[in-house]
Formats: structure tokens, C-alpha cells, sequence
């Protein structure tokens, strides 16, 4: 079997690495434009092999698009432009924003039928192929969207060799997929920066400090809680950038939701005696502890 990488970064390289350990007689080439990660995904998969244009990946059985969100259309668009009489490539993408890309083939490429929208839930606040490990991915949700057009084939092809790599593979829909990770993912990763940005501008104001004595007073501050719920700001810029822009619609209601939500349970808490408010806060615990009861066994 022959698996192309179009972008190597952290799941990328991790995705190579579980192809590595679980699939025999595997060959796998990566396009990877960064000389940088080009040095550090050779010591970690010494095996595989370079080519210089994404085009050249044409040949493999499977192609994995890791680009950013706003990249995987272009990777996929010369690949079909570039497909010969004899080429079968599968094409899977692992970006995290599916609407717009399953839109983007659909109207250029209506008769191509072997490609397999996806998205790994897993991942890192790290970027690139230096974190890159089998654990990132080993045993995550592989979600994958099929849409109308694409071949039974393709998809069938695809979860059987998710399921190789370890993968618990599902199925739903585009939308559907957008707006639950905007509630799950990218709401949160925007929750983190903006809480980060506030906790900052609090700090300036009633430390009523200047400088670097500023800063240091106010990390004395900071609890387990708070660190935890803000160590996504730390999350690479450029990249998160990107899905902001390519999710934003999804971002925004459910942004636009969550405040209405903040805002009806305020109001409520506040007429209500403590008995109800522990009365519902303990239904929330035990729904979020069954939630991660399920989590374990699946995993």
C-alpha cells in the first residue's frame, strides 16, 4: 500500500507513524513545502519519501490532505487536475471544518467521487511534526463525512483503513459536523484566548500595577481552574486563525447561543434557593461524569 501526505505537521505525523506500527508493506511519501519539518519528520519516519510537488502524490492509494483548512481545497484541486487514466488515488482530509471544502469539490469537481471528507478528534496545543507521536491519535474519533457523489467504494476503502490505524471511525453530516465542533472545539479554543485577553485587562486594572511587577503579581492570582481553561490561547496562532475564519458562521451562533444560555441561567440562579441551584448543578455533574464514564469504555 502506497499513502501519500500533502502537509506533514503534528497529525500528519502522527497519522504516518500509526501507519508505520499497524499497516505491513507500506510505502508513504510526503509533500511538506517546510525545509524545517522536512529535518524532523525524517528522523522520526526515516523511511519515507520526499517528492517536490503535491501532483506527485497522484499515484499512492490513499492521500491525506494535513494542510490548514483554508489550504485542502488547492491540494485537492491540482491532485484531481493532475489525475491520469490509471490513477485511483483515494483522497481523505483530516481539517477541521468540513462545509466549505465538501462544497468547494462539489462545484468544481461534481464527478469526482474519491474524496472522503474527515477530521480526527484529537490533537495537541503544539503545531508541527515535533510533538508527533502514536499516542496523539491512537484510539481518537476519526470523523468522516461523506456527502452525495461519493463513490461506496471510496468510503468503505477509507473507514477499513482508518480502522487499521486504530481509529473508531463515524459518519455524519457536513453542517452537522461544523456546528458540533464549534461548540466542542473552536468556540472553546476562542472561549480561552478571549478569557486570557480578560483576565489581563482585570489585572491591569485592579493590581493597579505597571511592568513586569504587573505580571508577576498577577499570576499569583491564576488557579488550576483558570490555566486550565486558558492553556488553548496557547494553541498556534496562524492555524487557529484560519479555522476561525473558515467556521466562523458556526462560531458565531453557537457563541451567540452560549452567552443566551449564560445569561437565562444568571437570571435563573438568581431567583432560585440554593436547594434547586444544587439540585440542578448536581444533574449537570452527574450528566458530565457519564459522559466521561462512556468516554473510557470506548476507548
Amino acid at each position: 500500500m502506497n499513502i501519500g501526505f500533502a502537509g506533514c505537521g503534528l497529525i500528519g505525523s502522527s497519522i504516518a507513524l500509526l501507519a508505520e506500527r499497524y499497516l505491513t508493506d507500506v510505502s508513504m511519501h510526503i509533500f511538506e513545502p517546510n525545509s524545517e519539518y522536512r529535518k524532523k519528520i525524517k528522523k522520526i519516519l526515516p523511511n519515507t519519501i520526499f517528492v517536490e510537488d503535491v501532483v506527485d502524490l497522484v499515484k499512492s492509494d490513499f492521500v491525506f490532505v494535513c494542510t490548514p483548512p483554508s489550504k485542502i481545497f488547492d491540494a485537492i484541486d491540482r491532485m484531481v487536475l493532475a489525475e491520469g487514466d490509471d490513477d485511483e488515488f483515494i483522497i481523505v482530509d483530516v481539517g477541521s471544518v468540513k462545509s466549505t471544502i465538501v462544497d468547494q469539490v462539489k462545484s468544481k469537481h461534481p464527478g469526482f467521487k474519491r474524496f472522503v471528507p474527515g477530521h480526527p478528534f484529537a490533537g495537541a496545543v503544539s503545531s508541527g511534526p515535533y510533538d508527533a507521536d502514536l499516542n496523539v491519535l491512537h484510539g481518537a474519533p476519526y470523523i468522516i463525512t461523506p456527502y452525495d457523489g461519493v463513490s461506496h467504494e471510496a468510503i468503505e476503502s477509507v473507514q477499513l483503513l482508518l480502522e487499521k490505524l486504530k481509529f473508531d471511525v463515524y459518519k455524519i453530516d457536513a453542517g452537522a459536523h461544523d456546528k458540533i465542533v464549534a461548540c466542542t472545539s473552536h468556540g472553546l479554543h476562542l472561549f480561552s484566548m478571549v478569557l486570557t485577553e480578560r483576565y489581563l485587562e482585570i489585572a491591569k486594572t485592579e493590581l493597579n500595577e505597571t511592568g513586569a511587577d504587573e505580571f508577576h503579581e498577577a499570576l499569583g492570582y491564576m488557579g488550576g481552574s483558570f490555566l486550565s481553561m486558558t492553556k488553548y490561547a496557547m494553541s498556534d496562532s496562524k492555524m487557529w486563525a484560519d479555522i476561525f475564519k473558515e467556521n466562523h458562521k458556526s462560531i458565531k451562533l453557537e457563541c451567540q447561543i452560549l452567552m443566551s444560555e449564560l445569561n437565562k441561567f444568571i437570571d435563573w440562579m438568581e431567583c432560585s434557593g440554593e436547594d434547586d441551584i444544587i439540585l440542578r448543578l448536581n444533574s449537570l455533574k452527574n450528566q458530565r461524569l457519564t459522559m466521561g464514564a462512556k468516554k473510557n469504555e470506548d476507548n
